[in-house]
């Protein structure tokens, strides 16, 4: 395999009717189809660069790698839209390197990390649950430089209470992209089963809302702009079976909601059925997206 962090290519037709993420275009004559093309990935875990102790065998992949990866693609992508690449969160931690040069660099080293993520020109980027086991002030410093060099941060579902907080005011409830002429709104959440891999004193200040909660404040939102033709949702949760059957609620329960305006498609980040052994591939069920 090229590359340690899966990721996945998708070419997703939807239609301007209440459609699911892999559904054929509406029977209605009037549905405007729409395509997405979207390139995905999630827990890098810090491991922005790996040291090689040389030898013989392969060379452990970097993010210069990756990088070439989605370059690649999109010189394919021709005649559809470019894709839109996104970072389903677990970014910065637990791996040492980018740690490191938060602990180090500070600022500076924040903005250097924003930095090297832009190569890969990422529409979005999810907050996950190891990057909120960051010491805060190191978060802080980086959801400041993301926001300062426009790398989006979405997190749909995490919000401050009581005393304000400086990480809040970096983060989006949902980004809204430019995508072959169309918009399309991107959100993120967290499962709140995440909040016992994190430190109680890291969480001070923060609440995880219910995703569906979230979810469909967002959608009311976006319903109510009219300009949205479809909304991709990312979701972040520990690699636990508890974890895959709270996606599986949220999947069939969105696949129920009344809006107009629907979630298309749900790109699973953390889910594993061993390490990194093997990945679970989320499916269509029971008219969900």
């Amino acid at each position: 395999m090229l590359l340690r962090w899966p990721l996945f290519f998708l070419w997703v037709l939807v239609t301007g009717a209440p459609a699911s993420a892999f559904a054929q275009p509406s029977s209605d004559a009037t549905a405007d189809p729409v395509l997405l093309n979207l390139v995905y990935h999630a827990d890098v875990m810090g491991r922005l660069a790996i040291p090689s102790c040389g030898g013989e065998g392969e060379e452990p992949p970097s993010f210069a790698a990756l990088v070439s990866v989605i370059d690649t693609l999109r010189k394919r992508s021709d005649p559809q839209p470019r894709p839109l690449a996104l970072l389903g969160g677990n970014s910065l931690a637990p791996g040492l390197f980018a740690r490191g040069i938060l602990a180090r660099k500070g600022y500076e080293g924040a903005q250097a990390l924003v930095a090297m993520l832009k190569q890969a020109g990422y529409s979005a980027l999810a907050l996950g649950h190891h990057d909120l086991g960051l010491e805060r002030v190191r978060l802080e410093r980086f959801a400041q430089a993301a926001q300062t060099q426009e790398l989006p941060m979405v997190a749909t579902n995490l919000r401050c209470e009581g005393q304000p907080q400086p990480l809040c005011q970096y983060l989006k409830p949902e980004v809204i992209v430019e995508h072959g002429g169309r918009k399309v709104a991107i959100l993120s959440v967290l499962s709140p089963l995440a909040k016992a891999a994190v430190a109680r004193a890291l969480l001070k200040g923060l609440v995880i809302d219910p995703p569906l909660l979230a979810v469909q404040a967002a959608l009311q939102r976006l319903e109510a702009r009219g300009d949205i033709s479809a909304v991709v949702l990312m979701t972040q949760m520990p690699g636990t079976k508890a974890a895959r059957q709270e996606l599986e609620g949220l999947q069939r329960a969105l696949g129920q909601q009344a809006n107009e305006l629907k979630i298309n498609v749900i790109l699973a980040g953390g889910l594993s059925t061993n390490a990194d052994k093997g990945v679970l591939r989320v499916l269509r069920q029971d008219g969900g997206p």
